[in-house]
């Protein structure tokens, strides 16, 4: 099928919107509602159905990884007087630690909540539906850090790593401490003594002490970033593909584009997104849209800080194919190893999934979490690329189906 992309519009007019008249927009604060509204209003210009869907949500993903490192910095101080207590506690701080960083738990449901939303815009097929498309993109803007800072973002999986590396000494120094009770009545004298294991988790502990710490600065000191490569661009991508795809509609597909809410502190809106509609996303394909504005254009082929969740092969080919008939686009591939997107629960969940990114050339996200996030530093051809890929997808997969 021959590829038609016209957009009547210009699609950095949202991105001005959302980053510039709008401005920071908050998980769960007022800029984030405000952004919701823009998004409704919008798509109700082409969509045939838009829905406002509410769920509970914290403000920040300090709060959980507080909650890790605290437990793992006291684990480190209670092996100079009680052992046992410090065991205790350095299991707990690893088990939670992979479970959160792996996107399996969410610690920060146990905190105060309150109320964010997702937008859904429906695009009904010409013809009889025979399966979904999703096309998600977060409309929530982040706080911005010191892990985020020009010197330092090169560094920010290593700095992430070095803190699982830590937590793991604070865990094995106190096993090793612990089997001094296992030793005693087998009189091994040559066994050290919980001082000399309380010594050996001090560089594990001091790593979580820096690390809590950079995290109080950023709930304290940090501003919420304008958002405009993060995520502006991919919601501006969205927003012009299905606008594009109401005009010329699926024959088979029915595309829902999706705003979500509370992404940058845990892909709240994507986890609420999959629970309330779980029955009718059986069918579903999903194309995240984050962080498109800057750099060159890569399709993802899985995901992951820790271990990695590979996108689904079929849509993987199918965007290497899409790749392969626009040379033009500059397509590449990429792996994400940074922080998790919307595409993460998906994948966990067992949805087919793929991303669409924009990476400089050290393989990072152009101005990634700080206040240089701005329009002036969004490529409008970026955005405009995206939307075609988006549409050419769209249109691969609805010949399939």
């Amino acid at each position: 099928m021959k590829e038609v992309i016209i957009f009547t519009g210009d699609p950095m007019r949202h991105v001005v919107a959302l980053a510039q008249h709008i401005g920071p927009r908050p998980s769960t604060g007022e800029g984030e509602a405000v952004a919701a509204r823009y998004l409704a209003e919008e798509m109700r210009t082409w969509a045939d159905n838009v829905r406002n869907e509410p769920f509970s949500a914290f403000t920040s993903f300090s709060w959980p990884w507080m909650l890790i490192y605290g437990a793992g910095l006291l684990a480190a101080a209670l092996l100079w007087w009680w052992p046992p207590a410090a065991l205790l506690l350095a299991v707990l701080a690893a088990w939670t630690y992979w479970q959160q960083a792996a996107g399996r738990i969410e610690l920060g449901y146990a905190f105060p909540k309150r109320v964010s939303q997702n937008i859904i815009g429906l695009i009904r097929p010409s013809l009889a539906r025979r399966r979904r498309l999703l096309l998600v993109a977060h409309f929530d803007s982040a706080r911005s850090s010191l892990l985020w800072s020009p010197g330092q973002v090169r560094y920010f999986r290593g700095t992430f790593l070095l803190s699982a590396l830590a937590t793991g000494l604070v865990l094995l120094a106190t096993l090793l401490s612990n089997l001094g009770y296992v030793a005693a009545p087998l009189h091994w004298a040559w066994w050290p003594g919980p001082v000399v294991w309380a010594i050996v988790a001090a560089p594990g502990g001091l790593d979580l002490l820096i690390a809590l710490l950079v995290l109080i600065h950023r709930e304290a000191f940090c501003q919420v970033t304008p958002g405009a490569n993060d995520n502006a661009s991919g919601v501006a991508a969205a927003l012009a593909a299905c606008e594009q795809l109401a005009a010329q509609r699926l024959e088979h597909t029915e595309v829902w584009c999706v705003g979500t809410g509370c992404e940058e502190v845990g892909m709240l809106g994507m986890r609420a997104l999959l629970k309330a509609h779980r029955v009718d996303l059986s069918d579903a394909a999903i194309i995240v849209l984050d962080n498109l504005g800057k750099g060159q254009m890569k399709y993802t082929l899985g995901e992951g800080l820790l271990s990695v969740l590979p996108c689904d092969p079929r849509l993987v080919e199918l965007a290497g194919g899409v790749a392969r008939r626009h040379p033009q686009w500059n397509l590449g591939t990429s792996v994400n190893r940074l922080l998790p997107t919307d595409m993460g629960p998906a994948l966990l969940e067992g949805y087919p999934a793929i991303g669409l990114r924009a990476e400089d050339e050290r393989g990072l996200l152009p101005n990634w979490h700080w206040q240089t996030d701005t329009v002036d530093n969004v490529e409008p051809a970026n955005v405009g690329v995206a939307a075609s890929f988006v549409v050419a997808m769209a249109r691969a997969l609805d010949a399939q189906a």
